[in-house]
C-alpha cells in the first residue's frame, strides 16, 4: 500500500513567483508554477507506479523538489523512467498548449506562455548533467554496465565539464560587456550538485530488489543501503529506525562489500 506524502510550501516560494509577476507579468508567473508543479508531480506519479514511496514535495525559493525514498538505490528499470518523467511530461504539456492555442485564439498568449515555460524547463532538465534529470538518466544507463561508484564518478566528471562550459560562456559574454548572469548561475548550480553526488560515491550501492513473501506470495521490497566502514553503529540504527531500509551493506571505498547486516544481526552487535 502506498503511503501518502506531504506537500510543503515555503513562504520563500513567493519570491520567484512575485519577481516573475512584476517583471514579466502573470502569464509567466503562472507558467512557472504550472511547469514546476507538473514536472515534480510527474516524477511522483511514475515513482509510485514503480513502487517507490515519496516522503514529501517541497516548493521553495529554488523551485520544487520531490523527495523519494530509495531513488538513488533503485534499478535502472526504475530510476530511468522516474528521471525522464518530469522533462517528458513538460514537453508533452508544451505540445498540447501549442495545439490548444490554435483552437482557442482568445487564450493564445497565455497558452503560448505556458508552452514556452514547459519547453524551457523540459529541455533544461534533459541536460546530461547531475543533479538534473538528464544526468540521472545518464547515470542509470552507465551504471547498468559499470559499478555504481565508477559510473557515478564518470557522470560527475561530465557534469563538472558542462558546468565549467556554462561558467566559461558567462565569462566570455562578460568580457564583451554582456552580463548573462543566468549562465553563471546554471554553471555553479551544476557544479555544486555534481559535487554533492561525488560525496555519495562509496556510500551507495545498487541494492533494491524484489522477492516473494513465503507466506503470502506477494511481492516484498528489500531496501538496502551501503555505509562506509568508518561509520558507527548509530548510523545503521538510524536507517532501521526510520523504516527506510531493512538491509545495510558495509562497503569499502572502492565499493567492495565487507559485511551485510539485517535487523537481527544489528541487534546482536548492539548486545555485544
Amino acid at each position: 500500500m502506498k503511503r501518502s506524502f506531504a506537500v510543503k510550501i515555503s513562504p520563500l516560494f513567493i519570491i520567484p513567483c512575485a519577481l516573475l509577476w512584476f517583471f514579466c507579468g502573470w502569464i509567466w508567473a503562472g507558467a512557472y508554477i504550472f511547469a514546476i508543479a507538473l514536472h515534480e508531480f510527474s516524477h511522483v506519479y511514475i515513482a509510485r507506479i514503480l513502487g517507490l514511496d515519496t516522503a514529501r514535495v517541497c516548493f521553495n525559493i529554488y523551485g520544487c523538489k520531490a523527495e523519494m525514498e530509495g531513488l538513488d538505490l533503485c534499478e535502472i528499470s526504475t530510476e530511468l523512467p522516474v528521471a525522464l518523467a518530469g522533462p517528458l511530461f513538460n514537453l508533452m504539456a508544451a505540445f498540447i498548449c501549442v495545439l490548444l492555442s490554435q483552437v482557442f485564439y482568445f487564450w493564445y498568449y497565455p497558452l503560448m506562455g505556458f508552452a514556452i515555460g514547459n519547453l524551457m524547463l523540459g529541455c533544461f532538465n534533459l541536460l546530461p548533467a547531475l543533479p538534473l534529470d538528464g544526468g540521472r538518466a545518464l547515470r542509470s544507463i552507465v551504471c547498468a554496465v559499470l559499478p555504481r561508484a565508477k559510473g557515478t564518478k564518470i557522470c560527475v566528471n561530465i557534469s563538472m565539464l558542462i558546468g565549467a562550459l556554462f561558467i566559461s560562456a558567462f565569462a566570455y559574454y562578460a568580457y564583451y560587456g554582456q552580463y548573462k548572469v543566468f549562465l553563471g548561475i546554471i554553471g555553479f548550480f551544476i557544479i555544486i550538485g555534481a559535487a554533492s553526488e561525488m560525496r555519495k560515491i562509496g556510500k551507495y550501492r545498487l541494492g533494491v530488489m524484489s522477492n516473494r513473501d513465503k507466506l503470502s506470495g506477494s511481492p516484498k521490497r528489500v531496501r538496502r543501503y551501503a555505509i562506509s566502514c568508518e561509520d558507527d553503529l548509530r548510523t545503521a540504527v538510524s536507517l532501521f529506525r526510520d523504516d527506510c531500509f531493512n538491509v545495510v551493506d558495509v562497503v569499502t571505498e572502492d565499493g567492495t562489500i565487507q559485511k551485510t547486516m539485517t535487523e537481527i544481526e544489528l541487534m546482536k552487535e548492539l548486545i555485544k
